[in-house]
């Protein structure tokens, strides 16, 4: 045993020797047997990983699926999601189609969570599309179900004046049907139709119809005899509301002081003491001659001959405006001034605008329209944007716009637009008057909306006497009180 254990011990050892020889010929030689080939083992193809069990998108299980299958699943699952889908609301229907509001569902990106999700988990779809695109069909629909209130005018036979009571009415709730689908897409429920319900107007949502305000100042303007001129906007809608005469003509008097304060913002960084002064008399107790002085400074020429040349240059910014219509061409209680010194004035058409016309002079003019559009820019560059801070950024700011709406508001005159108001509602407006014109201009601030309002009311009077001050008054109260219950209007009780 020991003589075979030492000869295997040398064969070994003789075998290895021959194999790190490095010289072949000079080792003992061994016969060895021919090598028998054999195959090498096939590379293995990786295993796929299957989704993890229990793993769910929406309802539909996809646990234990291969990649392949999970991803048909998916394909067909979006696809299902990706289809048209129709919203009723009452008789009104509306079919919209994925492309309508760019509704995509990424089947890639799911298949990758899924196949990431650790056991039981639940993935959603996902799905994403332009809000802005829904949220504009949605209006759309909106406007087309929405159920009016039913209004009834309640007119007063002693003074020229009315009021809306209004009941009912019903509107689809866009937030709500936008987050119905949006609830829908995120658990993966194919949308299919939708049934949607109208909401009940709350108070504060029932305004008469639009045409129902308008029928109401042509019937007052009717009662009124003459010549009367209304304009009403909507600055929370922005949208115009009615119109009665609004681009008729009329001596635009005190009302055209408004302009003559935005001038004033234009032409002068700050005031001092005496423009402060002077800027207060006129729009709070529409001081003629306080008029005159902020006419003279903006151009830096003192006395009146200086006020007419600001006159002129006001004139031509308002024209640059859009409002062609709205000028002052002399100053104020300058008739003998100019007179004396032989000035030849600038001078508009002897009839302008459009009819009805009505007596106005040549040098002091406006429309119902164009005063509202002045109050209208000076609110918009209130709130830092319009054509003021376009044109004229290096003088003005929404500061400054907010400070002459602030001054508007402080009008003493409480007669004529004021007094078809509630009180302690806010008016920022300026009011005018000669012997055949009244006149009240500017905006409300309501609970029912914000708008701004121009009444001008046109009386001839014989040679030598004026309209009474006080029917004057009162139908233009009549007329406030009418449009601040548009949007304000009284509900009825159930």
């Amino acid at each position: 045993m020991k003589r075979l254990f030492r000869a295997l011990t040398a064969l070994v050892v003789l075998a290895a020797g021959a194999a790190c020889s490095a010289t072949p010929a000079a080792a003992p030689t061994a016969t060895v047997p021919p090598a028998t080939a054999t195959s090498l083992p096939a590379t293995a193809v990786p295993t796929a990983i299957p989704v993890a069990a229990g793993v769910q998108l929406g309802d539909v299980a996809l646990g234990g699926m291969t990649p392949e299958a999970a991803r048909a699943v998916i394909e067909q699952y979006a696809g299902a999601l990706q289809q048209p889908f129709e919203l009723v609301v009452g008789e009104q229907r509306l079919t919209i189609a994925p492309d309508d509001i760019g509704l995509r569902i990424d089947s890639a990106a799911l298949l990758d969570e899924a196949l990431a999700a650790p056991a039981t988990a639940r993935i959603s779809p996902e799905p994403t599309y332009d809000e802005a695109a829904l949220t504009a069909l949605l209006d759309g629909l909106a406007e087309a179900a929405r159920l009016p209130t039913s209004s009834t005018l309640i007119a007063d036979t002693d003074v020229i004046s009315a009021s809306f009571v209004v009941s009912g009415g019903a509107r689809l709730d866009v937030a709500g049907a936008r987050q119905a689908i949006a609830e829908r897409l995120a658990a993966g429920m194919p949308l299919g139709t939708i049934e949607l319900a109208l909401v009940p107007l709350t108070p504060a949502e029932m305004h008469p119809e639009p045409a129902a305000l308008q029928q109401a100042l042509e019937a007052l303007a009717a009662r009124w005899g003459d010549v009367a001129g209304v304009y009403v906007y909507d600055l929370a809608r922005e949208r115009e509301i009615a119109a009665v005469h609004a681009r008729t003509v009329f001596n635009a008097a005190s009302t055209i002081k408004t302009a003559v304060m935005l001038n004033a913002y234009l032409s002068l960084e700050s005031f001092d003491d005496d423009q402060d002064r002077a800027m207060k008399r006129m729009i709070e107790q529409s001081d003629n001659l306080a008029a005159n002085d902020l006419m003279s400074w903006s151009v830096g020429w003192p006395g009146t001959e200086g006020a007419i040349k600001g006159a002129d240059v006001m004139s031509d910014r308002l024209a640059a405006l859009g409002l062609e219509q709205t000028y002052l061409y002399t100053a104020y209680e300058s008739a003998d001034f100019v007179r004396q010194n032989g000035i030849t004035l600038r001078a508009g058409p002897e009839q302008a605008g459009e009819p009805p016309y009505t007596s106005t002079g040549r040098y002091l003019r406006t429309t119902p329209y164009e005063m509202a559009q002045l109050y209208r820019m000076i609110d918009e560059c209130a709130r830092g944007t319009g054509i003021l801070l376009e044109r004229h950024g290096d003088m003005l700011s929404a500061g400054r716009c907010q400070e002459m709406l602030e001054r508007l508001a402080l009008n003493e005159d409480t007669t004529r637009m004021v007094a078809g108001l509630p009180p302690g509602i806010v008016a920022q407006h300026k009011s005018g008057w000669i012997d055949d014109m009244h006149a009240d201009a500017g905006i409300v601030r309501s609970p029912g909306g914000d708008y701004v309002v121009s009444i001008y009311l046109f009386r001839p009077a014989a040679p030598g006497t004026a309209v009474s001050d006080r029917v004057m008054r009162e139908t233009i109260a009549g007329f406030s009180r009418l449009v601040y219950s548009y949007f304000n209007p009284t509900v009825a009780a159930e």
